[in-house]
């Protein structure tokens, strides 16, 4: 009881050190040429494992239903984002995967909006795993490729290099051409590599606009 209790301390000074770095943070968007007219709701958002916090904590009008992990590490990322106002649903390959991959398919049939790491919750870094791709063609629902990285940041010695926006950072966020994959479609491999890739030029992209004035985003955003 006694571990238990301090476990929870911990996770919750975590959270209040996230909830006051991102008073700090000062967030800048760009959007794909074709973002508005082709991304409806709901939608299922695509990230890199390393840029999940930047990429939550800019989502701060829209609850989403999320993936995590049964580890301890996903403890930690679920005390957080829960009280940041997401939902969770635990499991991976190796434990509980397959309930939490029909909680996923329910949460977005009932009009959730859904996020994953897509090469989580253990690696490789940057290898889109399929789960995502399934999702989409079971749901209907477009992939939107995410990628929020702040322009100072730690970066830990992790499988993923897990970076976590140093206080009063800039972070940049890019929301890339949206992924349909039909029922029909047979061709996962060819979706998975594309994704892959517009995630890849998004990392590239990112330090680019770091040096142009963006405008805020619109009041209404995923």
């Amino acid at each position: 009881m006694i571990k238990r209790g301090a476990w929870f301390i911990a996770y919750y000074l975590l959270y209040l050190l996230v909830l006051l770095c991102r008073r700090t943070y000062r967030f800048s968007f760009s959007y794909s040429p074709t973002y508005y007219r082709q991304t409806p709701r709901p939608h299922i958002v695509a990230v890199w494992h390393q840029n999940i916090i930047a990429s939550v904590l800019c989502a701060q009008h829209k609850s989403y239903t999320m993936l995590a992990s049964s580890s301890p590490d996903g403890d930690v990322i679920s005390f957080i984002l829960e009280r940041l106002g997401h939902k969770m649903v635990r499991g991976s390959s190796r434990r509980g995967g397959i309930q939490a991959y029909r909680n996923l398919i329910h949460a977005a049939q009932n009009g959730d909006c859904t996020a994953i790491t897509v090469d989580g919750p253990t690696g490789p870094r940057h290898e889109v795993k399929m789960g995502v791709l399934r999702l989409a063609q079971k749901t209907g629902q477009p992939i939107l490729p995410v990628t929020a990285i702040a322009q100072h940041f730690i970066r830990f010695d992790s499988w993923d290099h897990f970076r976590f926006p140093l206080p009063f950072s800039r972070i940049m966020v890019c929301y890339g051409e949206p992924i349909f994959i039909s029922q029909e479609d047979q061709d996962l491999e060819s979706k998975q590599q594309q994704l892959k890739e517009i995630l890849l030029a998004q990392e590239k992209e990112v330090p680019l606009l770091w040096q142009q004035p963006l405008p805020p985003p619109p009041a209404e955003r995923p």
